[in-house]
């Protein structure tokens, strides 16, 4: 039989069994805390969870909420913060902790102090008191205590927890529990300790749940209740919580705001820098169309008046039109130089091309989290996985803060749509329907109509040239200059615009991801259960996007660098007529890839 060794004022018993081993601890002489909190590795927690309530039984419906609440919410909340559980009243409770923690693959630490004649383990005296309990083997620590009641252990349970509070913070947890509890409860939010009440769990967690609802409702008034009871009900740290989600749960230990809250922020983040890209890409276009449209529209005029003098016409609306057009070849180069100043001194299309990396590096982070995969997944993240999203959005942003951004307003974020909700957590299936086959399905229809408009604009390319050379061969040379300009305009448009180019990748992009998407409908329904298939399905979608996003940011950059060359050169030439066309064309710079870039899985 193993015998109790003696180290300092803590004596301590090894009892195995099941190949289990709990340890026991009493002090010599009692009431020694602080060396009994030295003799509990507390090294390994970072929290103490002090489990409150009193009823020594519950009833069968209460029992298996208490048992949701303790199996799926508490124990792996704890193991995630790495909590230290003191519990020991009710005895029932205890148990049940016990029980929800038998044979689970990670548990926390369970130290339960407990009158030492209420507890019968081997070598503990002859004749136990006829209310004793066996010992709990799932719990690893037991601290024993004077006592003959359940309930006297409470003086040395909160002066444990007092000692154990100068090294770990301490959480107060009531489950359930009868008046009896009440001065227990006050004397944690005293202590200024964080106090979660469990709602649904009955008895005085319900009751003060309710009463801490109706008190926010109407203003907080606590002049009419008990002032034991209003000094809980007015506790800073008190905290109601009902659902059995231990990542609430480890929210709530550890005073964290909500997960959801965290991406709530992320996703107005997100909408913030996507709606901005929008109206930057529509800006930018809107200019170029119109420097391209008023080259070929001073071609015209040109041709339409061949001489600078012009005689008076005795029709007076002819002779305006001449006028008109006259002034107007002097001032359309004017008013195309201006342009060409403007789009040269904000820059739209950097800016544009910018925030839409950004956006979408935010974009490809949401549903990195939602999914859980990666450094957001449930083994990786734990309760930082907020945090850690909240910090690469941090990078994205200010990395923006210090680029070309910086010289604009901060766009509003925009109303939320009807149906858009980013908050949810997302299955492997539910991934791959709200990622995959969302992108998959835009895919197809912008590679149908993206070769549609290659088609269109080499039509137009060809008919324009087609009726220059007719119109050289009847004799109208003049007219060949305005077929020149319109050609020159679209050639260079289109391949600015790299429709061509845009498209071999997007369908380059389609085929990565229909292989994703192919490889994880062929898993068994276990098969994607596992961490690692969910974390490829994340990594190999996520991936796919961001190179094909890369390849369109790269063909930006050059784009524009060659479009800042043909605008200073524009600048440089004031007045520069109709050979302005082909340059601003030139400058237009795959304008088109922002309306072909859909947001992916943009809210509809």
């Amino acid at each position: 039989m193993a015998e109790w060794k003696q180290t300092g004022m803590v004596e301590t018993l090894e009892i195995a069994a099941d190949e289990r081993r709990t340890l026991l601890l009493r002090s010599t002489p009692p009431a020694q805390y602080r060396e009994l909190a030295k003799a509990i590795d507390l090294c390994q927690a970072r929290v103490a969870l002090l489990i409150l309530g009193r009823a020594q039984s519950v009833d069968e419906e209460t029992e298996r909420g208490l048992k949701k609440m303790i199996g799926s919410a508490l124990l792996p909340a704890a193991q995630a913060v790495n909590a230290l559980l003191l519990d020991g009243t009710p005895p029932a409770t205890m148990q049940l902790i016990g029980r929800c923690a038998e044979f689970r693959r990670h548990s926390p630490l369970l130290l339960a102090v407990v009158p030492e004649s209420l507890i019968t383990y081997p070598g503990s005296p002859s004749e136990p008191n006829s209310a004793a309990v066996p010992l709990d083997p799932d719990h690893s620590h037991y601290v024993l205590v004077p006592g003959v009641n359940w309930g006297d252990e409470w003086r040395a349970r909160y002066g444990l927890a007092l000692a154990i509070s100068e090294t770990l913070p301490v959480v107060a947890i009531l489950l359930g529990g009868d008046e009896g509890v009440r001065r227990d409860l006050l004397s944690c939010a005293r202590q200024r300790w964080r106090v979660i009440l469990v709602n649904g769990t009955g008895g005085l967690a319900d009751e003060l749940a309710t009463q801490l609802k109706a008190l926010k409702q109407e203003g907080g008034q606590t002049s009419t209740l008990d002032p034991e009871e209003a000094e809980i009900l007015e506790s800073p740290s008190l905290h109601v919580i009902q659902d059995a989600d231990w990542q609430k749960w480890a929210q709530a230990i550890e005073g964290r705001a909500p997960e959801d809250a965290t991406l709530r922020a992320v996703w107005d983040d997100y909408r913030r820098w996507d709606c901005a890209a929008r109206a930057y890409q529509k800006r930018f276009r809107q200019l170029q169309w119109t420097v391209v449209a008023l080259g070929v529209l001073v071609t015209l005029l040109a041709i339409l008046l061949p001489e600078w003098k012009g005689t008076v016409d005795p029709d007076r609306w002819i002779n305006f039109w001449h006028w008109a057009g006259h002034y107007a070849v002097i001032a359309i180069p004017i008013l195309t130089t201006g342009l060409l100043a403007f789009i040269n001194r904000f820059r739209h299309a950097n800016r544009w091309v910018l925030l839409r990396g950004g956006a979408e590096a935010i974009k490809r982070g949401i549903f990195r989290y939602r999914g859980r995969a990666g450094d957001y997944s449930d083994e990786q993240a734990g309760i930082y996985r907020g945090s850690r999203l909240a910090l690469e959005v941090d990078k994205i942003t200010k990395a923006l803060a210090q680029s070309e951004v910086n010289r604009a307003g901060v766009p509003k974020v925009p109303a939320v749509s009807s149906g858009e909700d980013p908050l949810t957590t997302l299955s492997g299936d539910q991934y791959a329907k709200e990622r995959i086959e969302d992108q998959l399905e835009y895919y197809e229809k912008t590679t149908r109509r993206l070769d549609t408009e290659v088609k269109r604009f080499h039509a137009l390319i060809y008919v324009a040239g087609g009726i220059g050379t007719f119109l050289a061969a009847i004799g109208f040379n003049v007219w060949v200059a305005l077929t020149t300009a319109v050609v020159t305009a679209l050639t260079a448009r289109l391949e600015a615009e790299q429709k061509e180019a845009s498209l071999a990748q997007y369908n380059q992009a389609r085929a990565r991801l229909q292989f994703v998407l192919n490889w994880w409908n062929s898993l068994s329904s276990v098969e994607k259960e596992e961490q690692r298939n969910r974390n490829r399905l994340v990594d190999d979608t996520e991936n796919a996007l961001q190179g094909e996003l890369a390849g369109w940011v790269q063909q930006m950059q050059a784009a524009l660098d060659q479009a800042q060359k043909a605008l200073e050169e524009a600048a440089s030439k004031k007045g520069a007529g109709v050979s302005v066309t082909p340059k601003t064309s030139e400058q237009a710079g795959a304008s088109a890839r922002g309306g072909q870039i859909r947001q992916v899985n943009q809210p509809s």
